[in-house]
């Protein structure tokens, strides 16, 4: 991603919890330098508790809604963080 994009929100239960920058991407999976929001901190402490290799195994992690500049919502599954990067799958479909 070149630093001119804009950075990735992430809102869960409504409530916008931060931003990413500095990311990276494939086709299913999201990483990037992770900004948390004031008023998010129910959703950082979701965070502490994610086992990322568990969640990459399982399939599981936090339920997400995130955007990219003036497009709509799309729906994301939080994994885990390493050294300050957010890391989740998009989810597509029903």
């Amino acid at each position: 991603m070149s630093s001119e994009e804009e950075p990735i929100v992430l809102h869960h239960e409504g409530l916008r919890v931060g931003q990413m920058s500095q990311i990276t991407s494939d086709m299913w999976y999201i990483e990037g330098d992770w900004h948390p929001q004031e008023g998010g901190e129910g959703f950082a402490e979701l965070l502490t508790q994610q086992d990322l290799k568990a969640n990459f195994r399982n399939g599981t992690g936090v339920n997400v809604e995130w955007s990219q500049g003036s497009s709509t919502r799309h729906a994301g599954l939080v994994m885990g963080m390493v050294d300050e990067r957010l890391m989740f799958r998009m989810l597509t479909g029903k």
